[in-house]
């Protein structure tokens, strides 16, 4: 039949159809080309991506960055008393300990950060209203002595040891867990440093900053770990000496003793070593990400008992299931490395990049708290530049723990703090009176009798605290 002969009514139809295959033929035609050019795309990035790793001699082989070779009999986990405690089998676990849950001491309103933000700690507020300092430190120190003793043995222990092999992978994806128990370690020999000041016994709070120094000093691969762990030991570190000089607890012989256990230059060579790390493994964090995610999910000891677990459970394979070209997948990973191997060019200077810094998508706070596999992926460029920040944050406060030491070791020899630090004759670089940013680092007297010691270090921004400390020159409150 002529298509003249359909009629009107045929003649709209047929026009219809007609324009439902132009349509069609359109989308797929666009859906195969944005498809094949993302493809294209994706896969271009990450080629020139690697070889720009490669020019760089930035191996993404995890095997061509191995972890120290660890002794026969040098690991701790060779040794029984470490062991337990690691693996929580001693009662009360360390972690339980470092945040004082213990029986006879509440914990409740505790303001822990405190001392991070150059404040005074009361043990005080461990118990009821009406508790005087004194008489909560005698308490507390009953109840602490089983935990001291378990905690001299296991330092002993640390002391002993000349490596330690703690770490653990899993297909390329590292084991949070291992930060944890160190974190519970590390803050447990803090509390035993802190309460062995308040009762007067410098010498015991000295030799758990040398356990720290030591589990610091010898923490294996990876790199990238083992810088978060090593900053968290030092600031657990330059807490107890800020509160063994405000309470004026430290002899001579004491200071000299911390003053070799402070790093005050930025560790610019671990930054490199961990951001070649985090190269090596942007693989396996991309690829690896959603079968982690449900096996996080299906822990037991993941605590998200007030979370909707199914829709989270939704949410996070919608965020880490591949939905589209391969290229994509490629596209992410390009970003994420070169995101890395941007800081790593310029890592003569070291200056933090501003502008480069880009972040997608927001992260709320529980995907903070989770040290999420794909925070790397989300972040791009911003775990480089957090990494360059931290370290930068500790070099400040570790030339600040020195310049209070000096300062003690004067208030000790002339029974006062100088006016200004003009009247020092400071050991040390000049350099490590700035920060590295190039700014002078502070020293002021705030009231009578109290004097401040800061910098300016990252104030300007959101939630940049200003590192300080403050300390009185008499007394020991």
């Amino acid at each position: 039949m002529a298509i003249g002969s359909i009629g009107p009514q045929g003649f709209r139809v047929w026009n219809f159809l007609r324009r439902v295959i132009w349509f069609g033929l359109i989308l797929t035609v666009l859906f195969f080309g944005i498809w094949g050019f993302e493809n294209w795309r994706g896969g271009s990035e990450w080629r020139r991506a690697k070889e720009r790793a490669a020019r760089m001699q930035v191996s993404l082989d995890l095997g061509d960055d191995p972890g120290k070779a660890v002794p026969e009999g040098g690991s701790l986990m060779e040794d029984g008393i470490f062991l337990a405690e690691w693996e929580g089998q001693i009662d009360p676990p360390l972690a339980r300990v470092a945040d004082m849950e213990l029986e006879g001491v509440k914990t409740r309103g505790i303001n822990s950060g405190s001392l991070a933000r150059g404040k005074s700690f009361r043990y005080s507020q461990y118990f009821e209203e009406g508790v005087g300092e004194k008489k909560a430190v005698r308490r507390l120190g009953k109840i602490y002595q089983p935990i001291a003793e378990r905690l001299e043995r296991l330092g002993k222990v640390v002391l002993k040891k000349p490596q330690q092999d703690l770490w653990s992978e899993s297909d390329g994806l590292i084991d949070f867990g291992t930060i944890f128990r160190l974190k519970g370690m590390t803050n447990a020999f803090g509390e035993f440093a802190r309460i062995s000041l308040r009762r007067g016994d410098s010498e015991k709070a000295g030799w758990a900053c040398e356990v720290l120094a030591r589990l610091r000093e010898n923490s294996c691969e990876p790199a990238l770990i083992n810088l978060l762990i090593s900053h968290s030991i030092d600031r657990v570190r330059d807490e107890i000496i800020w509160e063994g000089i405000r309470l004026h607890r430290w002899d001579r012989g004491d200071l000299d003793r911390l003053a070799a256990l402070v790093q005050a230059g930025p560790d610019y060579e671990g930054l490199e070593k961990a951001l070649r790390y985090e190269a090596a493994i942007t693989e396996s964090f991309v690829e690896g990400a959603e079968e982690r995610n449900v096996e996080l999910l299906e822990d037991p000891g993941v605590s998200w008992k007030d979370l909707d677990l199914e829709t989270l459970d939704e949410r996070l394979r919608n965020w880490t299931s591949f939905q589209g070209p391969a290229g994509w997948q490629n596209w992410r990973k390009a970003t994420m490395l070169n995101g890395v191997l941007y800081l790593l060019e310029g890592r003569e200077g070291w200056d933090r990049p501003g502008e480069g810094r880009v972040v997608t998508g927001d992260l709320n706070a529980f995907e903070k708290s989770r040290f999420h596999p794909l925070l790397w992926v989300r972040g791009i460029r911003g775990s480089g530049v957090d990494s360059l920040v931290s370290v930068q944050r500790q070099a400040t406060r570790g030339r600040l723990a020195r310049i209070a030491i000096e300062l003690e070791r004067y208030r000790l020899k002339k029974r006062r703090y100088p006016a200004s630090l003009d009247e020092m004759n400071f050991t040390f670089s000049t350099q490590d009176l700035t920060d590295p940013e190039g700014r002078d680092l502070r020293y002021e007297r705030t009231a009578a009798g109290f004097f401040r010691i800061w910098s300016e270090f990252e104030r300007e921004g959101v939630r940049r605290p200003m590192l300080q400390w403050a300390f009185p020159e008499t007394g020991g409150k």
